[in-house]
């Protein structure tokens, strides 16, 4: 039914079953949920046991796996089927009986919680979830933006979901937005206001209310911010401002909120003097040596810089972990600096345990706006930040968030200037750093974020900037913005 869209549907046909099958479902559950407690041990395993009792089949999870990436479904009707139980049984999470539902269905979320995807948009989005999920909220699952499913979701429960994240869709895919949007014509449709998507680095684009409905993993900062440094039981914390929730419409901008790091005690941390002269190289593929734009060194500074500072640290070694999926000629044409030792694509526990043993985590130009140097930087392991230089100005950086982080915590590294390559080496292999973390990453400030986001009143704020576009005062500039029903 769900599958239906707003030009293909007698609503009679529709509704009617579709509210005697849920009321006689929904009691069902709620007797089940009376007289069973049906939350899910952690220890039950997701294949079908005949030993379960019927009421804890009905509300066990689907594994996370790359061979399921359908499982979706499953995951996200055994969470309604827990929330019901929950709520029939009073108690429910802290924030369970406040309409607090969210649903989310980029692809980045689906194939990083299916599909092992490990992209900063993936990390990201896993830690949007999370916090969530850690203050009571319910996640709901939308594959790889099936908006058939969502709307679907939507429909059986209205008010109860607060926000939607997911990309616009194909309609050869799984459908659009916009085949599902709430008009006029579609009074039971998605309003746009629930609508949010994922932009990972800061951008100017819009959603159809407004700038605010662009969510960012990291926040664009003005060289005239305040930031502050500051030293608490071994650790150095650093503030740029962003810490709280901002929502800004007017002027229009997109809404930050970014993601948490674990707390500092479950972090573990390499004594200095433990750490051999090694240099970890920021890359998973091959290319982003020879990355057009955002290549910044010439292959000749690894040879060089290893060869010079083997007589002054005996055993350096620059050492990396990435994948070459390079054709023979491209490899020929550019070949990977031979003193480099690579240990092969890694997953993210061997990935955190090789460079927490480095002085020095170096970028490469790519990828931009990493969340590694964030990980790096709590393991008290510096980051080389590599940027261009035009008539004097800074043309591109790998890393904006790390221009302001003072050294020896971060190194700003010319691109294509050897000195400056060669000196950050040096400086960081003679020069220990305790763990710096980012306030706006301490796992309760994101977690703050998130909850104030979720609980904010979009639907009023869409209201006034509707009305303003109405009366012909455009306040959200240029883009995809449009008319909408609230």
């Amino acid at each position: 039914m769900y599958g239906l869209g707003p030009d293909k549907r007698p609503r009679w046909a529709i509704l009617v079953p579709v509210a005697i099958i849920a009321t006689a479902f929904l009691q069902s559950l709620l007797l089940l949920a009376i007289y069973y407690d049906v939350r899910l041990p952690a220890t039950v395993s997701w294949r079908a046991a005949p030993e379960l009792h019927s009421a804890q089949a009905l509300t066990r999870l689907p594994p996370f796996s790359s061979h399921d990436t359908d499982n979706y479904r499953w995951y996200t009707d055994a969470k309604l089927r827990q929330l019901a139980a929950c709520t029939a049984r009073g108690d429910c999470g802290p924030n369970a009986d406040k309409a607090g539902i969210a649903i989310f269905a980029s692809w980045h979320c689906h194939w990083a919680a299916y599909a092992n995807y490990t992209g900063g948009e993936g990390v990201w989005c896993v830690g949007m979830m999370r916090s969530l999920e850690r203050q009571g909220f319910t996640v709901l699952h939308g594959g790889d933006n099936d908006w058939r499913y969502i709307y679907h979701l939507h429909r059986q429960l209205g008010d109860m979901v607060r926000v939607i994240v997911a990309d616009p869709g194909e309609e050869g895919h799984k459908g659009t937005f916009a085949q599902y949007q709430k008009s006029a014509a579609w009074p039971d449709g998605i309003p746009a206001w629930k609508w949010f998507r994922m932009t990972y680095y800061p951008t100017s684009e819009s959603g159809i209310v407004g700038r605010a409905w662009m969510i960012s993993a990291e926040p664009n900062l003005p060289r005239a911010q305040d930031v502050a440094l500051r030293a608490s039981g071994g650790v150095s914390w650093f503030a740029t401002g962003y810490e709280a929730l901002q929502v800004k419409s007017d002027p229009a901008d997109f809404t930050f909120l970014g993601y948490g790091l674990a707390p500092a005690e479950y972090t573990a941390v390499v004594p200095w003097a433990q750490r051999p002269p090694r240099v970890y190289i920021l890359a998973k593929q091959a290319h982003y040596f020879h990355n057009g734009h955002q290549a910044v060194y010439e292959p000749s500074f690894f040879t060089r810089a290893a060869d010079e500072l083997a007589a002054e640290f005996p055993g350096f070694e620059f050492v990396g972990g990435f994948a070459d999926s390079r054709s023979a000629d491209q490899r020929a044409a550019w070949p990977v600096p031979a003193v480099i030792r690579n240990l092969g694509l890694l997953d993210k526990h061997r990935f955190d345990e090789e460079y927490g043993h480095a002085r020095l985590l170096l970028g490469l130009g790519s990828p931009p706006l990493s969340p590694s140097p964030y990980r790096a930087l709590a393991r008290a392991v510096p980051f080389a930040n590599p940027h261009t230089v035009q008539n004097g100005r800074w043309t591109y950086q790998q890393h904006e968030s790390m221009r302001d982080v003072p050294e020896p915590y971060a190194y700003q590294v010319e691109a294509f200037n050897y000195t400056s390559f060669v000196e950050t080496i040096r400086s960081a292999l003679r020069t220990p750093i305790e763990p710096l973390r980012f306030e706006r990453m301490r796992r309760e400030t994101a977690d703050g974020r998130m909850r104030d986001w979720i609980m904010y009143d979009w639907r009023g704020l869409a209201a006034g900037i509707l009305a303003d576009r109405l009366a012909g005062n455009e306040t959200q500039g240029n883009g995809a913005v449009g008319v909408f029903e609230l």
